[in-house]
């Protein structure tokens, strides 16, 4: 690796420039570092490598999508590192997420969603069976927090999923009973951003 590589003053680049060996991919590593939510991404990406997500391989890509922490996707869509909502959900959802469940995830990389999926969902059923009544309200707000990321998360995921099982699934119109719980979904939602957000 030479110094004129974009990431070359990274921490660990030597590791990721052997880890990632396409140009592209190490093209596009060099533009998301000198970036402004560059260190933020590395950090990340130094997680899943520590947690043996991040193997060798000779992916391309030229966005910062989630083929940074775990190149055995089959497709990484929808997630944008750069984007800080996403980097966020990421950072203290996916990825923590994607490393409880690594072993599985290595084994069968094309059922990574439905696998962390199951994960979170086994995670929010554990906690509220766990939740003893004497809790403080500092540990019910973490958890209620915790829920609501998983809910967040699946919401995110939505799109992918149909898009993925229906094709163009938007081409069917939506019925009356479903647009008024859809209704009632996005009011609850809405209640939830703060006024002056």
């Amino acid at each position: 690796m030479s110094d004129r590589c974009g990431f070359a003053d990274a921490p660990r680049a030597e590791e990721f420039h052997a880890i990632f060996r396409s140009k592209d991919a190490r093209a596009t590593l060099g533009r998301i570092w000198q970036g402004k939510h560059g260190p933020a991404i590395w950090k990340l990406m130094i997680k899943a490598r520590d947690a043996g997500l991040l193997v060798e391989n000779d992916r391309s890509f030229r966005t910062a999508s989630l083929l940074l922490l775990f190149p055995l996707l089959p497709v990484a869509r929808k997630y944008d590192l750069e984007n800080p909502k996403h980097l966020a959900l990421v950072r203290d959802i996916g990825l923590p997420a994607m490393i409880a469940c690594r072993d599985k995830l290595l084994a069968n990389p094309g059922r990574a969603q439905e696998i962390v999926t199951e994960y979170l969902f086994s995670q929010e059923t554990t906690e509220k069976n766990s939740t003893e009544k004497n809790s403080t309200e500092e540990e019910l707000h973490i958890k209620w927090v915790q829920d609501f990321n998983a809910i967040l998360w699946n919401i995110m995921k939505i799109d992918e999923h149909f898009v993925s099982k229906y094709g163009h699934w938007r081409r069917w119109p939506v019925s009356d009973g479903m647009t008024d719980s859809l209704k009632r979904a996005v009011k609850f939602l809405s209640e939830l951003i703060p006024t002056d957000a």
